[in-house]
């Protein structure tokens, strides 16, 4: 940047997005495969990371392990260290996001994979959340007052179905004009107006609220009570519950809605075989799900993976609103997914930030790597089962115990990830709980985590904490400044020939850390240089509170 040619902007905005396994692997140096650190530990002398390990020189350089990074060649002084990642073997669910992602399942149809509220109603909240995206908060308490045309009377029976379908495509037709003549005005007019920004922003979690409240509440789909004759039935989709922040079962239908089902012909797709093709078709497989027991049926991680992608597919307009606003209303907007709510990789901090411990002229590996361990050796297991469960030499009744080895792999995988991003969702409890390391979560939340407690105002310069009191002899916008305080802080102002009378006439300054008197002071000798005054009446200080 060329300060003497300086060039006007301004932040218009700020977008904040989740990192996907592209961007882990485009941040990474190295992918880590192996679950051991030291290739051997021999007492008295400095341990040999293991290549591909947890201590990989790639991912910077160790003083205590006496080795240079192979990344920038730098030593332990300069190298800024470098992130590496863990590539899964199969998706796992981000605990952070874990009661939103089963928020849209529950409201999932699985027959047609559409929210199973009206359509019209998610039309609604699509125009509302588009409004709001521009500022236009009036326009959108206004379109509650746009409603569909009573059917004339007279009309005959068999024309009912097409002339209604006709009249609600009229209704969304006549809602989207109106939000396209709201935006043009308002695009002529200027844009946002700065001062209705926070309104803007509470208006926008009222209907994300009210809007996430009402999918779940729907039994029946009514996409496809509307695809089918009302004389046919209705389809109904299961319910689902969770077991920690690692299992999700699906409920058994009772026998009535399943003797509906089967009555009616209506056969659920297998989301397990729909994975996408790489040409973009995907295979759609016909299939029974029978439940075992009241419990329900445990659902791997990619069957509900494959369900939240075609919910993504059929309804992009409204979820691209929901998690991506600023791409949904820009003229290339990108394709929304689900993974957010699944985690693929993992990153790796460097080595600089997991620094090996030494206790008792021994070196042993950082506490946080016991959980990366953890993650790695599940990694290995499921690997191990999958090989035997594809050996054409494993017999029948063997595949039926690795594949119950192989659910309970992807289950402790689960709790793995979860334990090293957040301790409080592992399934350990009491003591057991007490004794494991802290989660990325905890390291960085509460008055104890590494924002609050080193970057916030923590013994900073020219800054001090006092309680704020009021006084009748002082303006409303004026500040009262404790003696010890104003004593003590110090102000650096440079020496001009406008204020050096001025700084001439003070009792105390300090020039370069050093302690003058006014006499001593010399406008020749202080060009250019910085004079450090005390708080005198009428300085602008800048408040916390």
């Amino acid at each position: 940047m060329n300060v003497s040619n300086p060039v006007a902007s301004e932040v218009t905005g700020v977008n904040f997005t989740f990192l996907c396994k592209e961007d882990i692997t485009k941040l990474s140096v190295k992918q880590i495969v192996n679950p051991a650190t030291f290739e051997s530990v021999i007492p008295g002398k400095v341990p040999v990371p293991v290549v591909g390990g947890l201590y990989d020189p790639a991912l910077g350089a160790s003083d205590a392990l006496r080795q240079r990074c192979s990344t920038c060649h730098l030593d332990y002084k300069y190298c800024p260290g470098h992130v590496g990642h863990i590539s899964l073997p199969v998706p796992v669910y981000h605990p952070l996001f874990f009661d939103q992602m089963l928020k849209m399942l529950r409201s999932t149809c699985l027959y047609c994979f559409h929210f199973r509220m009206a359509r019209a109603e998610v039309h609604r909240f699509e125009c509302k959340l588009k409004l709001i995206q521009y500022g236009l908060l009036v326009e959108a308490a206004e379109l509650d007052d746009i409603h569909p045309a009573k059917a004339k009377r007279g009309e005959e029976d068999e024309d009912d179905e097409n002339s209604g379908s006709t009249d609600m495509d009229a209704f969304y037709a006549k809602r989207e004009r109106f939000v396209a003549r709201a935006i043009r005005r308002h695009l002529r007019s200027g844009g946002l107006d700065e001062g209705k920004v926070m309104s803007v922003a509470e208006e926008r979690r009222k209907i994300v609220k009210e809007f996430l409240g009402s999918i779940q509440t729907p039994r029946k789909c009514n996409r496809c009570q509307a695809q089918v004759s009302p004389m046919a039935g209705e389809r109904i989709s299961p319910g689902f519950r969770k077991d920690g922040y690692s299992k999700i079962f699906e409920l058994p239908l009772n026998p009535k809605a399943k003797n509906q089902n089967m009555q009616y012909g209506f056969q659920r797709p297998n989301a397990g075989a729909m994975q996408k093709k790489p040409n973009g078709m995907s295979e759609k497989r016909r299939h029974d799900p029978d439940r075992k027991g009241a419990a329900g049926r445990l659902l791997h991680s990619m069957e509900v993976l494959n369900n939240l992608l075609r919910l993504f597919e059929k309804e992009k307009v409204i979820l691209q609103l929901l998690y991506q606003p600023r791409d949904a209303i820009s003229k290339t907007p990108k394709h929304q997914t689900p993974d957010m709510f699944f985690i693929h990789a993992i990153a790796v901090p460097p080595t600089k930030f997991r620094p090996p411990q030494a206790a008792a002229g021994e070196i042993s590996e950082s506490a946080t790597n016991k959980q990366l361990v953890k993650i790695l050796q599940g990694c290995l297991s499921i690997r191990d089962y999958n090989d035997r469960f594809n050996d054409p030499d494993t017999e029948a009744e063997m595949k039926t115990t690795i594949i119950s080895r192989l659910m309970q792999a992807f289950v402790t995988l689960q709790d793995d990830v979860n334990s090293f991003l957040d301790s409080s969702k592992s399934p350990l409890t009491g003591a057991a709980a007490r004794t494991l390391e802290e989660g990325i979560k905890q390291k960085l939340e509460k008055k104890e985590g590494l924002f609050r407690m080193n970057m916030m105002g923590k013994r900073v310069n020219f800054a001090a904490r006092s309680v704020i009191s009021p006084d009748p002899n002082i303006e409303t916008r004026e500040i009262g400044v404790p003696p010890v305080f104003a004593s003590k802080l110090t102000y650096p102002e440079p020496v001009t020939e406008i204020n050096h009378q001025w700084l001439m006439k003070l009792k105390r300054i300090h020039l370069s850390k050093t302690l003058l008197t006014p006499d001593a002071l010399s406008l020749s000798d202080s060009k250019s240089k910085k004079v450090h005054r005390h708080l005198h009446d009428g300085d602008v200080v800048l408040m916390n509170r």
